[in-house]
C-alpha cells in the first residue's frame, strides 16, 4: 500500500520543499468501500498532498474484515516519510 501510496502521491509546491511524515487513516466499511480518509497530524500539511484521493483510487482493491466470520468495518492507519524534494 505504501509503495502505491507513493507512487501515486502529488505534492503542492510548499511541501515540495519540506522533509515530513504524512500520516494518514481510513475506513475500510463492511461493504469494501472506502470513507473518513484523513491526513493526520500536522496541520500545515493539510493542503500539501493529495492523499484522499489516492487512498480513494483503491476502492475496489478492498476486501472488509471479519470478525466472528461477519463483515465489519476497520480503520486502517500508516505513517510514510516524505522528503519533498524527491517529487
Amino acid at each position: 500500500m505504501d509503495k502505491f501510496v507513493i507512487n501515486n502521491l502529488e505534492l503542492s509546491e510548499a511541501a515540495k520543499t519540506q522533509i515530513f511524515n504524512l500520516n494518514y487513516q481510513f475506513t475500510v466499511t463492511c461493504d469494501g468501500k472506502i470513507k473518513d480518509v484523513k491526513q493526520i497530524g500536522d496541520s500545515k500539511a493539510d493542503d500539501w498532498t493529495n492523499i484522499a484521493e489516492v487512498i480513494k483510487k483503491t476502492e475496489e482493491s478492498w476486501t472488509p474484515a471479519k470478525k466472528d466470520g461477519k463483515p465489519v468495518n476497520r480503520v486502517y492507519f500508516s505513517r510514510i516519510f516524505v522528503n519533498g524534494s524527491n517529487f
